[in-house]
Formats: C-alpha cells, structure tokens, sequence
C-alpha cells in the first residue's frame, strides 16, 4: 500500500510539472504584488493573492528554515522578477556556491517535468554546499538514476549559452526571517531558426574562394567557414543581431571591416552598420563584396642615354655593358661605333658595370649613377674612371691600353722632362 501511495504521488507530481511548464514560459509582471506559497503534494507551488498560480513549483532555498505551509505563509511573500546571480546567491544557504551549477539543476528541472521533487530539493542543497546532509542515499532505482542525472547536468557547462538566453529565474522572498526563500524558472521559447544565405563577391559580382568568415553575436563566434569559388554560404540563424566578421581576405584582396546586420522571424537580412564596406541585404541573403588590393603604382620610366666613347670623344665598338641595380642585371648590350645606347630607367640608383673592354681598350671599374624622376642622370661615384652626365645622358670614356713603342716614348718624355727639370735646377742655383 504505501508502495502505491508513493507511486500516486510521483504520477501526480510529474502530471503537474508537465501541465506547470507553460508557466515558466510566461513573464509576469508581478511587482508590488503578495504571493501565497504552500506545500502541495510534496512541492511548492506559489499563487497570487487572486489565487492564481505563479509557479506550479518553486525550491526552496534555505535548508535551516521552515517550510511554507498554506496557513503559515498565506500573502507572506514578495517576487524578485528575473533576479541576478548575486541575488540568488545573496537568499541562498551559501553566499560562495557556484551560481551556474546552481542554474543548471533549475534548467534541468523546468526541461525535465517528470523529475522528482524531492531529489531535485535534495540536490540543489546539495550544491549550495550542503554536501554532508543532502548527498542523499536512495533506495529506489529512479531515485538513484535522477540524482545522477542532476548531478551530471549540473556539470555539464555546454547548455550554460543557452541557459542565461533563455532562462529567467524568479525569487520568492519571505516577509518572516524564519519562513524558505523559494526559486523557480521561466524558460522562455527558443526562437525559431530561418537559412539565411552569405555571398562573397568579387567587383564583378562572382563568388570568390578563399575568404576566411566568422559570424559573431556578442563575443560568441556562432559559425566560421572559407569562402568558395562559384558557391554562397547558408547558416540557420535565430532572430537577432550578429556581426560579419572577415578574418583574413583571399589573395589579392582587401578584407572587409566587421559589418553588423539583424534577422528578423521571417529570416529577413538588414544590414545595421555597413562599416565602410560594399554590401547589401536581398531578402534572406547579405551580399559583401571584397575590393581587389591596389597595385602599386608603377614607377614611371625615363629615356637614359649611354654613351661609350675613347679619349677623342668618339663612340667604340666592342664594350660589353651591363646596367645593375642591386644584385640584378636589368640591361646588357655590347657598344656599336658610332652609336649611344638608350634605355628606359625609372627613377632609382644604379651600376655601370663593363665585363670586358673593346681591343685595345681598359675596362672601366664599376660606376655608380642615379637617374631622378625626370630621367636627369647624376654620377654618384666614379670610380677613379674618366666619366660624365649630361642630363639624361651618361658618358663613360675608355683609356686606351698602353703599348711597348707607347710606353718607350713616355720613358723617353719622361727622361727629357726630368733632364730639363734638372737644368732649370741648375741655372737658377748659378
């Protein structure tokens, strides 16, 4: 018989719970009001002064106090709406539990309406830290099976997101030092997700590859992806504000500032904040179109004229030339008599480098030049070489090698000039 008896109770408190959970859906505005709560089949259930049910069930909050009964709490309490997790802390046993395990074991109960009352009670005082007295040893199987249910929900930190969107917790306080607290939950409808579609375009209006995206709402990334070539990207998302957010932008393009946008229940895109960037909503659809990065301008390029002569001033043929800047050779030629060489060079600084010399010719050591935006050449250092810039014209002259029957007349120049040194020496001593 009390077998059955305690059977009944579960039966009714579970029909209960199922039929109380679209209380905890609604929000009502209760300030200023009186409520009664009382024991009614082993859970407590608060009604207003109407008689009007609040919370088909509430816990209590703190073990060392009385329990309400009707006749001993009747419009003895007042309603915290939506409270905050310091103010649960600040009417529960203790003033240090872990407030989120402390909501997980509510979320629990208001998702799971056939759980037990007593265990669920058992169990939250169990979290405020009541771990000697209510670490309760069950005899039945699904009284062993819900506690470890709880005790896995409360902590399991995957459903917190959803928890603090979702679930609103409401206080009852006493009116008299010695009479529960009590708590309970609102859970409110989780709203319905729509496709909403992401296209990243080019200027020509095509699907690019490569784009690495994030949609973000508050400081939670909700959804990440890489762009592909010719294919949108489509995401269910809630009504709600987020942010497009472009990590890193394909090669040789510009990535776009965040773009914030809404959806509204019918999926509907509208961008918010366009940041600066090109993009637009059609529909369920937000279009952002990356710019191509600019290419730097390109230097522009000035005649240069080269221009290999002898000492008489005459073009040689023969000189094989290169033109380097750094360690790169940008030109090379081999001079033709009679005849300047021209190229075009872009502002910047230069080498004349001869790799050989024509016949009879000594090779210049390296020349260093500068051309400026105008194409005016300028020598920065000649080298010991023989060597000149008119305008946009380098003029480089080769000395010619000397030869034995050379090099015998300038012994002899050399000898007559040092004799005639000596006699003027002479001359004026006398």
């Amino acid at each position: 018989m009390k077998d059955l008896l305690m059977k009944i109770s579960v039966l009714v408190t579970s029909i209960l719970a199922i039929v109380g959970l679209s209380y905890t859906l609604v929000h009502a505005d209760s300030n200023g009001k009186k409520y009664t709560a009382y024991d009614a089949a082993n859970y407590r259930k608060v009604v207003d002064s109407s008689g009007n049910v609040d919370a088909l069930w509430a816990l209590c909050l703190q073990s060392n106090h009385q329990s309400p009964s009707y006749s001993t709490t009747k419009d003895n309490y007042t309603k915290i709406i939506n409270a905050t997790d310091e103010q649960i802390l600040n009417y529960s046993d203790s003033k240090s539990a872990d407030v989120k395990k402390l909501k997980r074991i509510l979320y629990y109960k208001a998702t799971h309406p056939d759980i037990n009352y007593a265990v669920t009670q058992n169990e939250y005082y169990y979290q405020q830290g009541k771990t000697r007295e209510y670490d309760t040893t069950y005899q039945r199987d699904f009284q062993k099976e819900q506690k470890a249910a709880l005790r896995s929900a409360a902590e399991d930190a995957s459903k917190d997101a959803l928890i603090n969107d979702l679930m609103e917790v409401d206080i009852y306080v006493s009116v008299r030092s010695n009479i529960q607290n009590l708590i309970t939950v609102r859970v409110k409808e989780k709203p319905k997700e729509k496709d909403v579609i992401f296209s990243k375009v080019n200027l020509g209006g095509k699907e690019i590859a490569g784009a690495k995206i994030q949609i973000k709402q508050g400081d939670r990334v909700i959804a990440e992806w890489t762009s592909e070539e010719g294919k949108s990207h489509t995401l269910k998302l809630a009504e709600g504000e987020y942010v497009f957010h472009e990590e890193s932008a394909p090669e040789g393009y510009l990535a776009v500032t965040d773009i914030t946008f809404t959806v509204d229940k019918d999926g509907k895109v509208t961008v918010k904040s366009a940041n600066g960037n090109t993009v637009k909503s059609e529909g369920n659809k937000l279009i952002v179109t990356d710019q191509a990065k600019p290419t730097p301008e390109k230097p522009k390029e000035k005649d240069v004229i080269f221009s290999k002569v002898n000492l008489g001033g005459k073009e040689i043929a023969g000189a094989k030339i290169q033109i380097k800047q750094g360690d790169r050779v940008i030109a090379e030629w081999t001079s033709e008599e009679g005849k300047s060489h021209t190229l075009k060079l872009a502002e910047g600084e230069y080498v004349f480098h001869e790799e050989s010399a024509p016949e009879g010719y000594l090779a210049v050591t390296d020349i260093t030049f500068t051309v400026d935006k105008d194409g005016k050449v300028t020598v920065k250092s000649a080298n010991g070489n023989t060597v000149k810039s008119e305008g946009n014209k380098l003029i480089v002259t080769d000395q010619a090698k000397p030869t034995p029957e050379n090099q015998k007349n300038q012994e002899n120049q050399d000898k007559n000039l040092n004799f005639l040194i000596l006699a003027k020496k002479h001359l004026t001593q006398q």
